[in-house]
């Protein structure tokens, strides 16, 4: 499965494990590593980012295009916290 994100390509299936350090996903492969550099606002998704990758390659796609994705989740995030700033100062 090919990751794109920001002119970036990875190849999943050289990864044999995949870590989160901040706003970082860390695919690590065989003889390197490859980092995606998210947003930080993104930070309290990380976990469900990399389980979004992971379900994709589990359910057998091709190619995610992880800004498209993230565009998505962004807009749900922001708008997320945005309800959550109103309420406390209620």
């Amino acid at each position: 499965m090919i990751i794109t994100y920001d002119g970036k390509t990875i190849d999943f299936k050289q990864t044999h494990s995949l870590s989160i350090e901040n706003s970082d996903l860390i695919f690590h492969q065989a003889t390197t590593d490859q980092i995606l550099h998210l947003q930080p606002h993104l930070i309290p998704c990380m976990d469900e980012i990399a389980n979004y990758i992971i379900h994709c390659f589990k359910r057998g796609d091709d190619k995610v295009h992880l800004n498209d994705h993230l565009d998505q989740f962004s807009t749900a995030v922001l708008v997320k916290q945005d309800q959550s700033t109103l309420s406390s100062s209620e």
